[in-house]
């Protein structure tokens, strides 16, 4: 699990589509990479990451490749793959 590598949060507040309506989720949505963390189920990447959408759980990657998923709008899952293909 994500959550036991220490890597993985879940930040409290309203669930679903309420928590994605707050000043807060605009804020994480706007910064999280800036401090090296990404969405880690983001919605539409149900098939890659094997979990429903949810976007109050963050992971941390590191800036540079926070950066590089971003860039590519790729979950953990895609953005290893395209690191094993390069």
């Amino acid at each position: 699990s994500d959550f036991q590598s220490g890597l993985c949060l879940r930040v409290s507040g309203s669930a679903g589509e309420e928590f994605q309506r707050s000043k807060t989720y605009s804020w994480l949505r706007n910064n999280l990479g800036k401090y090296g963390f990404v969405f880690r189920y983001p919605e539409g990447k149900e098939d890659y990451t094997g979990c429903t959408g949810d976007p109050t759980v963050i992971r941390y990657v590191g800036s540079e490749n926070a950066s590089a998923m971003q860039q590519r709008s790729m979950c953990l899952e895609e953005y290893i793959s395209y690191l094993g293909n390069q």
